[in-house]
């Protein structure tokens, strides 16, 4: 599989700037989800209790995600929750050169 790395910040801002204004809701976290019954898409339940609907949706939550622990039906926390630890800690520096390998570069990460 195709693994890549991505600064947050980044990906939020690769994101972000595809959606038109007014479509992202924060604030309020996702406690779990199902599939809409009637359409395509999926009904989100949020902290506060609000449901939301919406095309997609990105489980972007963390390790102890509520996406992932309810699309494989596992608990959210613990042995069972089906977060583990890699094992794998990265390191990442930021550097701008010209590289013989791939021209310009922002920076290469290095995991051990």
């Amino acid at each position: 599989p195709f693994t890549c790395v991505v600064e947050r910040p980044d990906l939020q801002e690769i994101m972000l700037g595809s959606l038109p204004a007014g479509v992202v809701k924060n604030g309020a976290g996702v406690v779990s989800y199902e599939h809409a019954p009637e359409e395509a898409g999926v009904i989100a339940t949020l902290d506060n209790g609000e449901t939301i609907y919406g095309d997609v949706l990105i489980g972007a939550d963390g390790i102890w995600s509520a996406t992932r622990a309810t699309m494989h039906g596992n608990d959210l926390r613990g042995d069972s929750s089906g977060a583990s630890y890699s094992g794998y800690t990265v390191y990442a520096g930021e550097l701008y050169y010209d590289s013989p390998d791939k021209g310009e570069v922002g920076y290469k990460v290095y995991i051990g």
